[in-house]
Parts: C-alpha cells; sequence; structure tokens
C-alpha cells in the first residue's frame, strides 16, 4: 500500500487520524486513481513513490498551510 515499514505507526504520527481519513476519501471517491498509482508501482523498482506515505506527507503540508 505504500508504508515506509511494515509498522505504519511512524508513518501516522506526520497527519495522524486526518491522514487515515484522507487515504480513505481517496479509495472511496477515487478508487479507480488509486488503484492504477498502486499498480503502476506493483513490481516495480522503484519504490520511492509509496502512496499512503505520500497521501500521509501532502496531509500534514496542507494541514501546515491552513494553519
Amino acid at each position: 500500500m505504500g508504508f515506509e515499514r511494515e509498522d505504519p505507526v511512524p508513518d501516522l504520527r506526520t497527519s495522524g487520524i486526518l491522514g487515515i481519513r484522507v487515504l480513505l476519501h481517496a479509495g472511496v471517491r477515487n478508487n479507480a486513481l488509486l488503484r492504477r498509482m498502486l499498480q503502476f508501482h506493483e513490481g516495480s523498482s522503484d519504490e520511492h513513490f509509496l502512496v499512503a506515505i505520500t497521501c500521509f506527507h501532502l496531509t500534514r503540508l496542507i494541514g501546515e498551510v491552513c494553519l
């Protein structure tokens, strides 16, 4: 799914519950897009694009800008 480690807790520290809600929203509202993103990187040697962690970091950045 795109976490940096097997344990996703450290990844969630950047955005908390809001990050999970944004990821869930993306899966529900943009399911086809999220699936394509995951399939695009499946089996790829490019591990720099991690879907979940990217979502969490973007959520954190948007939160910082809005405050």
